[in-house]
């Protein structure tokens, strides 16, 4: 990388600093369920891995800028467990860690930036989902989500692994299922988030159906669009933008190990973005139902 000017180095700052919590919300959506709800009694538990590298940031303005490398490497538990037949109850706790490489000019040998990296617990998600139609393989949910913020939001080098706001998302759910487990899930939620960050609408749609034999694979697209009322500079925690938007796309692949438990492959990349970072997100998980 070539050597850089003291402005330039605050430019990469204030980069890192709008962008790296952006840059993980594919992997904090990618733990959403489908719109059914558990059995009474029944649960769903998975654990995680994902990871994500880039050095691709995209500007307010969608220009794409090149940064020092940025990895996550992300591992949670997801569980629902069936309340009622109608009320699922809902969990997700992720640990992090986050890492920037160091960066050494080309022609000086000079050290530019001594990198940095954050280990601990990312913000957790706890919510209800509430049958509200139900009609042969079709069905009507709603959702409500809070985010609790357990993740650090204060970090020199903008390493974040929380936002340090408590948000609140109510979202409706719509699934079809079709001959030989094929299905659809549509859903569209409002995001109110606090602390100066701009409310959010988020959308999602997933096509899942077998393959071959216990191997089954799913399809998915979704995203967020900023409400854009949010404020551009946060007091006490250092510059972070609003308004970021992204559109996300990618695909699963899921092998059946036995009647109630299987493993996950998966790969998601985000277009459309705006004041965040790039990258494939790279996951795989165990999953139980029980």
């Amino acid at each position: 990388m070539p050597d850089c000017s003291s402005a330039a180095k605050r430019r990469l700052r204030h980069i890192l600093l709008t962008s790296v919590l952006i840059s993980l919300f594919p992997v904090v959506m990618s733990a959403r369920a489908d719109g059914w709800t558990q059995p009474k009694g029944v649960g769903f538990y998975q654990v995680r891995l994902e990871l994500l590298r880039t050095r691709s940031y995209f500007e307010p303005n969608g220009n794409r800028l090149t940064v020092p490398t940025i990895a996550s490497y992300r591992t949670s538990f997801y569980g629902e467990y069936g309340v009622t037949n109608r009320v699922t109850a809902i969990a997700y706790l992720p640990f992090e860690r986050l890492t920037l490489n160091r960066q050494v000019g080309r022609v000086s040998g000079v050290e530019i930036d001594g990198g940095d990296a954050v280990t601990g617990l990312a913000d957790a998600v706890l919510g209800i989902r509430g049958l509200l139609y139900s009609a042969g393989r079709t069905v009507v949910s709603a959702s409500l989500s809070a985010g609790v913020p357990l993740g650090e939001a204060e970090q020199s080098s903008g390493l974040y692994t929380g936002d340090g706001e408590f948000n609140q998302q109510l979202a409706v759910e719509l699934g079809q299922g079709f001959s030989k487990a094929g299905y659809v899930v549509a859903s569209l939620g409002y995001n109110n988030r606090t602390q100066g960050f701009s409310d959010e609408l988020a959308y999602r749609l997933e096509v899942g159906s077998p393959l071959v034999g216990p191997v089954s694979g799913a399809l998915r697209v979704g995203g967020v669009e900023p409400m854009r009322n949010g404020d551009a500079v946060l007091a006490g925690r250092g510059l972070r933008g609003n308004d970021q938007r992204m559109t996300r796309y990618g695909a699963e692949l899921r092998l059946a190990i036995s009647p109630v438990a299987g493993i996950a492959l998966s790969a998601e990349r985000a277009t459309r973005v705006q004041n965040g970072l790039g990258g494939t997100v790279f996951g795989t998980a165990l999953f139980v139902r029980m």
